[in-house]
């Protein structure tokens, strides 16, 4: 992560180059302050004033600053967390370093006068974000926020797999799936670029170390769900998110260039402004930090992949922490949307009494192998391998009917090795709330699950402002129309997000960035309570509004 320096003058800035020496370059190099973004780092930041070599280092709050007379090659020496670095200075020029290989990047400082700056800052931790900065050039510092925690992403979550293509003679059908389940409402463009797109996203996860399941003769297994016409898709026990995820995450920690900031949230995005009025360019991000003080990112390029929207709904399958932050930041500055109403419920959670933090999906690859529905009387009532939307409709029309708040799902038709082995944790849970399955039938009631709609974005994930992109469940191709075909998910996200990192790195070579920083007013953000609960009000109104305007539309 770089930084941006204030107006000192005569100042001459040594930065400590970030983890080995770059190519053609020397390990340090000497900057007037309004050249030093390019080299800069986030463990070591010195400057020489007066004849003196000054360190000013923050690690958890705690202030260093050390000092030393400038002379021929005289030694600096600082010690950080587990970290020493070292560099000799003769005649106010660093010839030589001992890079330090330290991946926590602590040492920074943001006072009035120095700022944060990285090339490209990422809002969020899932599949989309983290494979998005993965696909970006490895001599770009990427700094990657998370609300939570980055295990607590739905990525994580996703049980039942991610569609491929498994050859050409299924493009048509897989194609014609996934318009119909989004009733053709769809961009067509965006579903051929993720259906071509799969086999070379499998290829990555296969050499990330993703274990998807494997026939007998050891090729890749596949599974069916819920409106697929045939068996295109790959799995990982009812895990596939977190096994995939989980790689991912392993292969961004290998990274240098790569910094991740757990605990830190997207409060909203600094956009440039002339003559006090809002521009259609966006240079960073206002951040909570991790001890609740308000600070600013400035960034070369911001990617939106912060997730859905389920923690605005009572009952849902996602982290209550995912409120569409990035659907709100969009709403404030006039950011295009697309779809905002089409908010996607899963027809099979398992339904509890209790208070719980979010739904517990029970996969449609479970109705895929053959699990049924029963109402209140243990009576089949409908096609279990419908698309959501419809199967949602079914339930719901079911339980008014019977007066009940649930309806029953039966897993005795699936072989219990195969139950066990494909679905462990389905069946754990079950079992913790007292459901031995599959001898018994287990309660399922409808929940928000997936959001179809979002940030409007090209092809390449580009959105209506300028050096901002959207990937993920927050932004909205077209590729899902108004109902997702199920395990198309995990897929869209990682296609598009790749798309857009291949547009970044090219645009870093062709273009000159506005590097000029705004103030930045807190005051308003002294109430993030209020400032959050605003969010999701106009989240909601919008969701409403869109719904009535759509009814309007097809009366």
């Amino acid at each position: 992560m770089g930084f941006s320096f204030g107006n000192y003058s005569n100042v001459v800035f040594l930065s400590l180059c970030r983890n080995g020496i770059p190519k053609k370059k020397k390990a340090f190099e000497a900057y007037r302050y309004n050249d030093f973004y390019n080299n800069s780092c986030s463990h070591c930041c010195l400057h020489i004033q007066n004849d003196f070599l000054v360190s000013k280092q923050r690690t958890y709050g705690v202030w260093q600053k050390q000092s030393v007379k400038l002379g021929e090659n005289i030694v600096f020496t600082t010690v950080l967390s587990d970290v020493k670095t070292c560099a000799i200075i003769s005649n106010n020029v660093c010839k030589k370093a001992n890079i330090h290989k330290n991946k926590k990047r602590q040492c920074f400082y943001t006072g009035s006068e120095i700022k944060m700056r990285t090339d490209i800052i990422i809002v969020g931790s899932g599949c989309a974000g983290m494979y998005c900065a993965l696909n970006l050039p490895k001599n770009k510092d990427i700094l990657i926020i998370t609300k939570d925690i980055v295990e607590h992403s739905d990525s994580f979550l996703a049980q039942g797999g991610m569609c491929m293509l498994k050859d050409k003679e299924d493009f048509d059908s897989y194609f014609y799936d996934t318009m119909k389940a989004g009733h053709f409402e769809n961009d067509t463009a965006a579903v051929e670029t993720m259906i071509n797109s799969s086999p070379d996203l499998v290829k990555d996860l296969l050499s990330y170390g993703v274990d998807f399941a494997r026939d007998e003769d050891g090729n890749l297994a596949y599974t069916r769900e819920g409106a697929h016409a045939r068996n295109r898709i790959l799995y990982h026990e009812d895990i596939t998110g977190k096994e995939i995820t989980s790689h991912i995450y392993e292969q961004c920690k290998k990274r240098d260039n790569i910094t991740i900031k757990e605990h830190w949230t997207m409060v909203d995005i600094i956009p440039k402004t002339e003559n006090g009025k809002e521009q259609n360019e966006c240079l960073g991000i206002v951040v909570k930090k991790d001890d609740g003080t308000l600070d600013t990112i400035y960034a070369d390029y911001t990617v939106l992949a912060s997730g859905g929207i389920g923690g605005i709904y009572r009952y849902s399958t996602n982290y209550r922490h995912l409120t569409g932050d990035a659907v709100a930041v969009s709403i404030r500055h006039n950011i295009e949307l697309k779809d905002i109403d089409y908010v996607q419920i899963h027809p099979t959670t398992f339904y509890s009494e209790k208070e719980e933090e979010r739904s517990f999906l029970i996969s449609e690859s479970v109705r895929g192998e053959g699990a049924q529905l029963f109402d209140k009387d243990k009576e089949r009532f409908t096609n279990e391998l419908l698309p959501r939307d419809i199967l949602t409709g079914k339930i719901k029309e079911q339980m008014k009917k019977d007066g009940t708040n649930h309806v029953w799902l039966s897993m005795k038709s699936i072989d219990e090795e195969q139950l066990t082995n494909h679905f462990p944790n389905i069946v754990k849970h079950c079992k913790e709330h007292g459901y031995n399955v599959p001898k018994e039938m287990i309660p399922v009631v409808p929940a928000q699950h997936y959001f179809m709609g979002g940030i409007k974005v090209n092809l390449q994930s580009k959105t209506s402002m300028d050096r901002l992109y959207a990937v993920g469940e927050t932004a909205c191709n077209g590729v899902h129309g108004r109902n997702r075909l199920a395990s198309n998910s995990l897929l869209e996200s990682m296609v598009f997000a790749k798309r857009a990192a291949v547009e970044m790195s090219e645009q870093f070579n062709d273009r000159e960035f506005d590097r000029n920083e705004e103030t930045v007013d807190f005051d308003k953000y002294k109430d993030l309570h209020a400032w959050n609960k605003e969010n999701k009000q106009m989240i909601l109104d919008l969701i409403e509004e869109s719904k009535k305007q759509r009814e309007k539309a097809d009366a």
